[in-house]
């Protein structure tokens, strides 16, 4: 028999780090939840006697987390669009701020963190050590609507190809 306290409702905070997990910022508000997305290819082996597969291969895997940041800050418009720090610059005298868009070649690295809550109510925390920014942005200026920046962010494998963990917290 299933268990209702299993069945997780709620939403989870997001935050950057850009120094290896030492120092995180919180990307403000999103809309329409995380989306933790992980997608495996696979190779059929076949051979001339059988007519199904005989075995199957994992050829690669992708693994992204999606979300609609709420918050149009230069911040959140610099690390969906996969830009450097330096694109953003402020000029005290003029008291402009200017993310500057330009060709890209280099991603930014930084390790994202989702924290909600497990089935006990507790903290529940994915981290993605290494992930870059890899999705389409495309934002809305409306009448009625907010103004939201998606972001996908893609992971990739660290020194020891391991690209990310999920910890509940027991106490």
């Amino acid at each position: 028999m299933g268990s209702r306290k299993n069945v997780l409702v709620g939403a989870a905070s997001m935050s950057i780090s850009k120094d290896g997990g030492t120092t995180w910022i919180d990307i403000g508000y999103t809309q329409d939840g995380a989306t933790l997305n992980y997608n495996p290819t696979f190779q059929n082996i076949e051979v001339d006697q059988e007519l199904l597969p005989v075995k199957k291969v994992k050829t690669g895997e992708t693994l992204t987390i999606t979300v609609n940041m709420a918050e149009a800050t230069l911040e959140n418009y610099k690390l969906a669009l996969g830009l450097p720090d330096t694109a953003l610059t402020e000029d005290t005298t003029l008291k402009t701020r200017t993310l500057t868009l330009k060709p890209n070649f280099e991603l930014p690295e930084h390790q994202v963190k989702l924290v909600g809550k497990n089935p006990d109510g507790l903290d529940r925390t994915i981290t993605l050590f290494r992930v870059v920014s890899t999705g389409n942005v495309q934002t809305s200026y409306t009448k009625n609507g907010v103004q939201l920046i998606p972001i996908t962010l893609e992971a990739l494998a660290n020194d020891m190809n391991e690209y990310g963990e999920i910890v509940d917290k027991t106490v």
